[in-house]
């Protein structure tokens, strides 16, 4: 069967390392993202969140774009979904979040 795609931007394949912390907490986590667009992204990490959980993904080493994602620039956002790896021997997750604000 066909999934249907209810995105409303597109969305881009880009593999880069990323880091996130909940909102109001000095643990940092480390993630790869896998596609992004402009309103938000998808990365793959060894934690399973809930949607609804604020965080803060800050992006290192990312090229110049389109969207302006440059090194150092931290996002808030909000988990929209988390599903587990179907091909993975180990513990892992894809997350999906929106952005909800940037800070430069």
């Amino acid at each position: 069967m066909r999934q249907i795609d209810l995105r409303k931007t597109d969305r881009f394949p880009q593999k880069a390392p990323v880091l996130y912390a909940f909102q109001k907490s000095d643990r940092v986590y480390g993630a790869t993202m896998r596609n992004r667009c402009k309103k938000g992204m998808c990365f793959e990490t060894g934690y399973a969140l809930k949607p609804g959980d604020e965080i803060v993904i800050m992006l290192e080493n990312f090229p110049r774009d389109a969207y302006a994602l440059t090194v150092s620039h931290r996002y808030h956002a909000t988990v929209r979904w988390c599903k587990p790896l179907r091909d993975s021997q180990a513990f892992f997750y894809n997350v999906g979040v929106e952005y909800e604000r940037l800070d430069l």
